[in-house]
Parts: structure tokens; C-alpha cells; sequence
């Protein structure tokens, strides 16, 4: 067996890092043979590989084709469309399409939600009770994200179930996961997403609103617009990362402040440090815990020199972690300094989302704890882990408050 293991067995979701202590312990860049590529848990090697040339995210998009064999050709339409995802293409289309995305998507359109996040908390969590019990992720954690991407992409509120839907079965091939049973509901929920997304297209192409869809249909550069096909990967990956990884730092970061209970008292007596306790959170347990590149000609990285054609593992998790980058790096600390960590990635793959997600944790979160001074975990009701090792998060997270 290599050094991570089987990287869907319920003990290594549960707690990864024990694993990533012992991988840091061997390199920060090495070889596992059982799944046939480079692990780079350092933090400084991930940040390296990131910024380098050699290293190409649209080359580890197709690495799924020949783990596919025979069915490749049959899901053709599924991996032909993820490649052409933000996340997955290499300079000089990633430079353009970013540069006509980032036109539309600004600080300015994060901070006008500012006050429709505060309401929507509001709305979750008025209902309840002054004491009871509550189930996190379906009250707040996936509501408010989907709710607030879909809003200022101007798509309907009626719609959001489908769109959960679509994007769950399209994020849960984020881990190149081969099984046939999940590329087809994929592939089959791509279908009927890229239906509904271009009508909406067509419809704001005809009635423009104050909207991130109708601004994005219009956004141009030097004379250049995005395609019907580019802006549909657009939306799609907006919808993606823009509810299923702010659940999943919702989910982690109440989890993390729920089992360190001296360091939710110093939130309550310093709201001053909440900003670095959002970074603190996305430090400790990243929604996000790998990414993978292909090495497009000989490298060398962390002392190992590493032939054109392998996959770089960047277990982001791990470099979270590493002791080279943070003192103590096991330890849950909101007032932490220099927290560089590497959650949202690094380089031109930076998360495009990175001011959304920051303010929606900051806003529920920061409810959460000022609303229910006797929050805690449920004593009978034990957290649950999503299968899905790349995007790290819960099904369920039961309080008491």
C-alpha cells in the first residue's frame, strides 16, 4: 500500500492529517507507488509547483481518459466539458478567460451581498427556538451558499434544488473518481445543467438584468467576449465552487471552533479577531484538500527530479500542516500570525470566490456564535464526514444550543 491508503476508507476522511504528518515525515515531495504519482505535501513545494510553467492543470483534467479504457469514449461529453473549466485550463486560455471573468465577478459585486447574507442567516436561524438542537448543514451550511450564488447570478430561487442537485454530481467527480455509477449521474446532470444554463443565457441575452450572469454575457476585453460554451463553464464552475466549498468551510470551520472551546470563548470576548479566525479555520480543515498537475517536461521539485508526464499530488491539506511553514501547525489558534496558508490555492488558479466565501463564513458564523452563548456539538449525534476525499466537508453536524 502507498503512503496515503485507500483515500476513501472512513477513518482516513474522518482524519486525514495523521496520514499527512507521516507523508511530511518521509519528504515534502515523494514517490507513491501505489497510486503512480508525486506526492508534494510541503508548503513550499506547493507553492513552487503551483507558479511553474512545467506544470499544467488541463494535463491532469485528461489523465481520467486513460483510467477509463474502453468507457472513455462514452463519457466523452462529461470530460470534454470539465476540461474546459476554469480550474482546468493552462495559459494562454486560463489568462484570458480569467481576466473577462474577473471583469464581471469583483470585490464590488462580493460586497452588495453583504446585507442579503446577513438577512438570509437571519431568516435561517430566527425560527428556531431560544434552545434545541440543530442539524448545521441542511439549516444553514447548504442553503445560504447555493442561495447566494444563485442570486447574483440571477437565477430563479425555485431552481436551486435542481442546481444542487447537478452540482453535487458534477463536484463529485472531483476526485477523478473512474466509477462508472458516479460518471453517469455526472455526465447525465451536465446534460441536463448545460440545457438549463444556456436558456437562461438566451433569456438575459434578450431581457440584461443587474445581474453576475447578465454582466458576465456582456463583459469584453480589447474586443473579446466570452463564448456560449465559455460562459457556461463559467456559471458551471461558479455554481460548483461557489456553494460546495463555503459549505464545506461552514461545516469545518463550527466543527473546529466546537472542539476547541477555550478559542470560541476568545471569539466572544474579541469579535476583533474574527477575520483571522475565518483564516484560521480555512487553515486548519480546508474545504479543499488537493489539486493535481501534470508535469509537462523534466522538473525538479523539493530535491527530486521528476519526468515529464507524472502528476504532482498537491495535498494542500498537508501543506496546511507542515511545520516549516507554522509553528504548531496541529493547533487550532485564532490568533495565529503569518497564516499563509494555502486553501484557496496560489498563482493564476487562485480561487476567483476566495472574498465570498470569507464573507459568508464571517456572517453565519459569526451568528451562530454571538446567537447561541451554549452552542455545542450534540452529544448523541456524532458528526458525519461526506465521502469525498478532495472536498473535505460534513453531511451532517448536529448542535445544541
Amino acid at each position: 500500500m502507498g503512503l496515503l491508503g485507500n483515500l476513501l476508507d472512513p477513518t482516513f476522511l474522518e482524519d486525514p492529517y495523521a496520514t499527512y504528518r507521516r507523508v511530511l515525515n518521509t519528504g515534502p515531495v515523494v514517490w507513491d507507488d501505489e497510486h503512480r504519482m508525486w506526492l508534494v505535501s510541503g508548503h513550499p513545494e506547493v507553492l513552487e509547483a503551483v507558479k511553474r510553467p512545467e506544470t499544467s492543470v488541463a494535463a491532469a483534467a485528461a489523465r481520467i481518459r486513460p483510467a477509463l479504457g474502453e468507457r472513455a469514449e462514452h463519457f466523452e461529453p462529461l470530460i470534454g466539458a470539465v476540461s474546459k473549466f476554469l480550474t482546468r485550463v493552462d495559459p494562454p486560455d486560463h489568462t484570458r478567460l480569467r481576466a473577462l471573468v474577473q471583469k464581471a465577478f469583483t470585490l464590488g459585486a462580493v460586497e452588495r451581498m453583504h446585507k442579503d447574507i446577513e438577512s438570509l442567516v437571519d431568516g435561517y436561524l430566527s425560527p428556531l427556538p431560544r434552545t434545541g438542537q440543530m442539524e448545521v448543514m441542511s439549516t444553514l451550511a447548504v442553503p445560504l451558499p447555493i442561495t447566494v450564488i444563485t442570486r447574483m447570478l440571477g437565477v430563479p430561487a425555485e431552481d436551486q434544488s435542481r442546481i444542487k442537485k447537478w452540482s453535487d454530481d458534477l463536484g463529485s467527480v472531483a476526485d477523478n473518481d473512474p466509477r462508472p455509477e458516479v460518471l453517469e449521474r455526472a455526465q447525465e446532470s451536465l446534460g441536463q445543467m448545460r440545457q438549463y444554463i444556456l436558456d437562461v443565457i438566451a433569456r438575459l441575452t434578450r431581457e440584461s438584468g443587474d445581474d453576475l450572469l447578465s454582466a458576465l454575457i456582456k463583459v469584453e476585453e480589447s474586443g473579446d467576449r466570452l463564448s456560449h460554451d465559455e460562459l457556461f463553464g463559467t456559471v458551471q464552475v461558479l455554481l460548483i465552487a461557489g456553494q460546495e466549498t463555503t459549505t464545506n468551510l461552514l461545516g469545518n470551520g463550527l466543527h473546529a471552533l466546537l472542539t476547541h472551546p477555550d478559542q470560541m470563548r476568545r471569539l466572544r470576548d474579541e469579535p476583533d479577531r474574527w477575520a483571522g479566525a475565518i483564516e484560521e479555520c480555512l487553515r486548519y480543515d480546508c474545504p479543499v484538500q488537493s489539486r493535481t498537475r501534470v508535469v509537462t517536461t523534466d522538473m525538479e521539485l523539493g530535491g527530486q527530479r521528476i519526468p515529464a508526464g507524472q502528476t504532482l499530488f498537491l495535498l494542500l491539506g498537508a501543506a496546511n500542516r507542515d511545520p516549516r511553514a507554522f509553528v504548531d501547525p496541529d493547533r487550532f489558534d485564532i490568533a495565529r500570525l503569518h497564516n499563509h496558508h494555502v486553501a484557496f490555492g496560489h498563482g493564476i488558479h487562485y480561487c476567483l470566490g476566495n472574498a465570498l466565501a470569507r464573507l459568508e463564513a464571517r456572517i453565519a458564523l459569526g451568528a451562530l456564535i454571538t446567537r447561541m452563548p451554549r452552542l455545542a456539538l450534540s452529544p448523541g449525534t456524532p458528526p458525519t464526514r461526506q465521502p469525498n476525499f478532495s472536498l473535505r466537508g460534513f453531511t451532517s453536524l448536529s448542535v445544541t444550543f
